[in-house]
């Protein structure tokens, strides 16, 4: 069993974060960040409903709405039009409220009914949540959601090229190294108990290659795959000790199958991007 030894909790420096005004230079770190690329918007603010979206984003033309906002501007992903993931534990409160722009560049708000902390195995959790929201959207509100990429074995992740977000939706890309059971909660206080399926992304300094940041916890990790985003992170620790920096994200598609049981209690699947009959592996450009 790999132990993630040295990884800080992105909750200690979240809370040193949210003690003061948070500029950009503490989001998503982008090796030569150009705003011309890796913001998803060029003006506004989420919190105002102002948000202007940025036609030269590296992922413009991709249906983004199912990335929305909790508290602080932490992220959360849809996957159905009733639940989301994101990080256990920056998970939003029972009650609170999440955002999201849809397609017409309307701010939608809904209520959060529960979260389920995903399991590793039986009494174990993970540092995955998953939110249920107190109704479905319904479809004339214009809010997507995304699948995930379940490949048929773990090591076709392995050199994977993939686009990482984090706070105010800045995105750049990184590579998946490696992968692995990994023991990590409690954070920074090691049980020799695996608890998380992770993949490792590393910083080498190159253009638009983005390291996660103390307020990225819960921003996704996509993939694109036959020409369409499948949900395959969630951020959940980072790694600056050394270099190369490390983020480590939970690897979505390892827990298909029980966050596939959870949204089935509500009608609805999980999807997967993958098809049986094209086994290669995703695209490495938008």
């Amino acid at each position: 069993m790999k132990t993630l030894r040295s990884l800080r909790c992105w909750s200690l420096l979240l809370a040193l974060a949210l003690g003061a005004v948070v500029p950009a230079a503490q989001a998503l770190d982008i090796f030569h960040l150009d705003p011309a690329i890796h913001m998803r918007f060029s003006s506004g603010n989420w919190a105002e409903g102002n948000l202007k979206e940025n036609p030269h984003f590296l992922l413009a033309g991709h249906d983004l709405s199912g990335l929305g906002w909790q508290q602080y501007g932490l992220g959360i992903t849809l996957i159905s039009p009733q639940h989301f993931l994101t990080a256990s534990h920056v998970a939003p409160m029972d009650g609170s409220t999440v955002s999201f722009l849809n397609r017409d560049g309307v701010m939608k708000h809904y209520v959060v009914e529960s979260v389920y902390y995903v399991e590793h195995s039986p009494g174990v959790r993970t540092d995955m949540a998953l939110g249920r929201l107190v109704a479905p959207i319904p479809p004339e509100d214009h809010v997507g959601y995304f699948p995930t990429l379940r490949l048929p074995n773990d090591t076709g992740y392995t050199g994977i090229k993939v686009f990482s977000f984090g706070l105010y939706q800045a995105c750049g890309h990184a590579t998946i190294a490696r992968w692995g059971n990994y023991d990590l909660l409690p954070f920074n206080v090691h049980d020799h108990v695996a608890d998380d399926f992770m993949f490792i992304m590393e910083w080498h300094r190159v253009f638009g290659e983005a390291q996660a940041q103390g307020s990225d916890s819960g921003s996704p990790t996509f993939v694109l795959y036959q020409g369409k985003l499948a949900l395959i992170g969630i951020h959940s620790a980072i790694d600056v000790s050394h270099e190369p920096y490390v983020t480590a994200d939970v690897l979505v598609p390892a827990y298909f199958t029980q966050i596939n049981a959870r949204l089935a209690l509500d009608g609805f699947a999980f999807g997967n991007a993958f098809s049986e009959t094209n086994a290669d592996k995703p695209s490495s450009s938008p």
